[in-house]
């Protein structure tokens, strides 16, 4: 058993990471808490194609995932790669709803690449 770390320079403090075989190596997901110190509720997701060996191959792509106007900023969590008949997929939670209310939940949601 090894471990590697996967370092992002403009992506300090990555997590959360999701991973999955693709043609071109791998293709991960991740979590990106922009200030973690002020705004701890608002993320983001990174995607970024890896090699064979785990290596970056280009820098990572900084995705939001809401539509415009949206009540409230991104807080996206727990983001997934999966394939389903052909189609690469994420699946995580957000909450949408201003202001935000742990005692509420969160939303499921899905979305092709």
């Amino acid at each position: 058993l090894s471990t590697k770390q996967i370092v992002f320079e403009h992506y300090s403090g990555a997590y959360n990471p999701s991973i999955m075989k693709n043609k071109e190596g791998y293709l991960m997901i991740f979590r990106y808490t922009p200030d973690p110190n002020y705004q701890w509720n608002v993320s983001y997701f990174g995607l970024v194609q890896l090699d064979e060996n785990f290596d970056p191959i280009e820098e990572p792509v900084l995705l939001s995932p809401r539509w415009d106007p949206s009540k409230t900023l991104c807080q996206a969590e727990d983001a997934r790669l999966f394939n389903y008949k052909g189609h690469t997929l994420i699946i995580y939670n957000d909450n949408v709803d201003e202001p935000y209310d742990l005692s509420k939940g969160r939303d499921m949601f899905l979305v092709e690449l």
